[in-house]
C-alpha cells in the first residue's frame, strides 16, 4: 500500500509538470524502467490531455508463472473504482423517472435495520450507516464463495446500524452492493448487463466488465503481493461478493475514457452531474477528490485482494490519470 501511495505521488507530480509544459518522454519512461528494473512494481498507467493519450505504458508480468508480460491491453481487476459504474446507473435510473434520491431502501430491502429511515441518496454518500461488511471478522469464511443477491443482502442485513443515516459519512461496501442489487430489482437485469449497455457500449469500451471470474488466459492479471523480497500469487476474492461496490476489472486507458465521457456529459445531463460531484464529508456521490497543491481532482481509488488502481480527472486542466 505505501508503494501504490508513493507512485500516485510521483505519478501526479508528472501529471502537474505535463500541464504546465509538455514533459520529456524519456524522463517519465526512466521512472517505471527503474521501477521495473528493480522488481519494485507491475502496473499499467495512462495519462491523457483533452482527451489524447500522452502517455501510456505498462510494465512487469500479467501472470507470473507463465513469463506473460503485461501490455497496455492487459486487464485488472479495480476494486472500488467499480462505484462510479454503479452510481452513474443509478443516477441515469433517477433522470429516466425509475428511482428517486429520497427513495427508501426499504422500498427494496425492508429487512435491513432501519431501512426506512435510509435512502438512495444516503447509500450513494456513504451516510447510511450500514455496516460494512467487508469489515466482518467472519468474512474470510464466505469471500471466495459464490453468494446470490440475496443472500449477501441477508449478510448485511444480521449487523445493526453503525450509526443513525444523515448524521455522517463513513466508508461502507455495503452501500454499494445494495445499489447494484437494486438496479437489478428495477431493471430486471444483471449489473453487469446494464453497466455494458449504458456505459460500456456508449463509450465503447472493449476491456471493461463487471465479472465473477478471473482468467488469465483471456489477457487478465493474476493477483500478486509483494513479499519478502518476491511477487507471490495473492487471493482471489469471489466476485459475487463485492459487485457493484468492486467487481469490475479494466484497462488504464479505458477507465480515462470512462471519467471522460462522464465529465463531458456523454454519460448523465449536467444537473444529476453536478449532484454527483457535490461533495459532502469528504464523499461525493460514487466519486472522491484528490487535492493537489491548488488543484482539485475528481475520481475513485480501489483495492482488492492484491490490486491497486487510482483514476482521477483534473476539470481545470483537462488532464485524466489512470494507474492499475
Amino acid at each position: 500500500k505505501n508503494c501504490m501511495r508513493h507512485l500516485i505521488i510521483l505519478l501526479f507530480m508528472c501529471i502537474a509538470q505535463v500541464a504546465i509544459a509538455q514533459t520529456n518522454t524519456t524522463k517519465r519512461y526512466s521512472l517505471f524502467y527503474q521501477l521495473e528494473k528493480n522488481n519494485k512494481a507491475m502496473l499499467q498507467v495512462c495519462i491523457r490531455n483533452n482527451q489524447e493519450t500522452v502517455y501510456q505504458k505498462a510494465i512487469g508480468f500479467a501472470t507470473i508463472d507463465t513469463k506473460q508480460k503485461a501490455n497496455t491491453e492487459t486487464i485488472y481487476p479495480i476494486g472500488s473504482i467499480s462505484k462510479m459504474f454503479t452510481a452513474v446507473v443509478i443516477f441515469q435510473l433517477v433522470e429516466e423517472k425509475k428511482l428517486r434520491l429520497e427513495t427508501s431502501l426499504s422500498t427494496y430491502f425492508p429487512n435491513i435495520p432501519e431501512s426506512k429511515n435510509i435512502s438512495i441518496e444516503h447509500l450513494l454518500s456513504h451516510r447510511s450507516g450500514i455496516f460494512n461488511i467487508t469489515n466482518d471478522s467472519t468474512f474470510s469464511s464466505y469471500q471466495f464463495k459464490t453468494l446470490d443477491g440475496n443472500h449477501i443482502a441477508e449478510k448485511i442485513a444480521s449487523f445493526p446500524r453503525v450509526f443513525e443515516s444523515g448524521t455522517r459519512a463513513q466508508y461502507s461496501n455495503s452501500n454499494y452492493i445494495l445499489l447494484g442489487l437494486i438496479i437489478e430489482k428495477i431493471t430486471g437485469k444483471s449489473l453487469a448487463e446494464e453497466i455494458d449497455n449504458r456505459i460500456c457500449k456508449k463509450l465503447r469500451l472493449q476491456h471493461t466488465t463487471l465479472s465473477e471470474a478471473i482468467t488469465p488466459e483471456e489477457g487478465i492479471a493474476k493477483s500478486y503481493i509483494y513479499e519478502n523480497d518476491t511477487w507471490k500469487e495473492d487471493v482471489f476474492t469471489n466476485r459475487s461478493i463485492p459487485r457493484g461496490a468492486g467487481a469490475m476489472q479494466s484497462t488504464a486507458s479505458e477507465l480515462c475514457t470512462f471519467l471522460e465521457g462522464l465529465f463531458h456529459g456523454k454519460l448523465l445531463s449536467d444537473t444529476v452531474f453536478q449532484e454527483m460531484i457535490k461533495i459532502v464529508d469528504g464523499f461525493g456521490k460514487g466519486i472522491i477528490t484528490f487535492p493537489f497543491g491548488t488543484r482539485k481532482a475528481y475520481g475513485h481509488n480501489g483495492s482488492i485482494d492484491g490490486f491497486r488502481s487510482a483514476l482521477a480527472y483534473f476539470p481545470e486542466d483537462k488532464m485524466c490519470f489512470s494507474i492499475v
